[in-house]
């Protein structure tokens, strides 16, 4: 129902906020911190672009709060990384 959309929405935007994450202005599906970190959220897929040491502390932070599947996109020097995979039904490849 459209209730639950807007209360997972709303769920979400409190732990970005947790997390010192500043919501988008202009639409609640974006955000960013003040390092540069910045991604959005479609319904439970998360996109979030920053240093491997930014994508780290949001992974950890979030893992304990929600059920992650982690596939990392990117060159992966201290991480595995994926070279290719699909976000939100889109086809990327590093």
């Amino acid at each position: 129902t459209r209730d639950a959309a807007k209360n997972w929405q709303t769920h979400v935007k409190n732990m970005l906020m947790k997390m010192d994450i500043q919501i988008g202005e202009y639409t609640q599906s974006s955000f960013h911190n003040s390092e540069g970190m910045a991604g959005m959220v479609h319904g439970d897929d998360f996109v979030i672009l920053g240093t491997e040491r930014q994508l780290m502390e949001v992974a950890r932070k979030l893992d304990g709060q929600l059920q992650l599947n982690k596939p990392f996109l990117g060159p992966g020097k201290s991480v595995k990384c994926e070279k290719e995979g699909r976000v939100l039904g889109v086809w990327w490849v590093v």
